[in-house]
């Protein structure tokens, strides 16, 4: 038996541990560097500019401000099933200042979110092969970090283990400790 941890803040890590009488034994580890929360808020970005049809400045104050209204969108939609993406009197080349208020529900963040979902996948399939165990042998699913508070995140996780990953470890503070117990090793 086992657990996977997934965690996604900055980066997205998978690790399956062997837990026996308190001895804790890193089975399999993998990740993805270069994928983690901003990819998320990235994509909302993304899905913004396309549905509304704004050409941004690249890097320019309005971009950033809306890339924060994004940010902000997607932490809601954490709690909410939708919100609204709004930057009041968002400058745009051409076009003279205007607010901009977009409605965003899950179903279309999960629809932005796709690409990123599936490169979820490499790392946590890796994880489980280097720890030479099956999916089925996983008997508890853990998400930490920041990005698992997604639901779209631990809908994957379902999806993969067949069970609902447990969320009763606070998603920041364990990436804390973790990273605290690693020093101290």
């Amino acid at each position: 038996g086992g657990v996977a941890i997934i965690a996604g803040q900055c980066t997205f890590d998978v690790t399956v541990l062997e837990i026996i009488e308190g001895v804790v034994e890193v089975q399999g580890s993998a990740g993805d560097a270069r994928l983690g929360g901003d990819d998320f808020t990235e994509a909302l970005l993304g899905w913004v500019t396309k549905e509304t049809g704004l050409k941004l400045a690249a890097g320019g104050t309005s971009e950033a401000r809306l890339r924060e209204a994004c940010e902000l969108a997607k932490r809601r939609l954490g709690r909410e099933p939708e919100t609204r993406v709004v930057v009041p009197g968002i400058e745009v080349p051409g076009r003279a200042p205007h607010d901009l208020d977009v409605r965003l529900d899950r179903a279309s963040a999960q629809g932005a979110y796709a690409p990123l979902l599936q490169r979820m996948r490499g790392p946590i399939t890796r994880a489980i092969r280097d720890a030479g165990v099956a999916l089925g042998d996983i008997q508890e699913v853990l998400l930490v970090g920041g990005a698992t508070r997604m639901p779209e995140v631990a809908q994957l996780a379902t999806e993969l283990f067949g069970k609902l990953p447990q969320r009763t470890l606070h998603p920041d503070e364990s990436v804390a400790v973790g990273a605290a117990v690693q020093a101290a090793l």
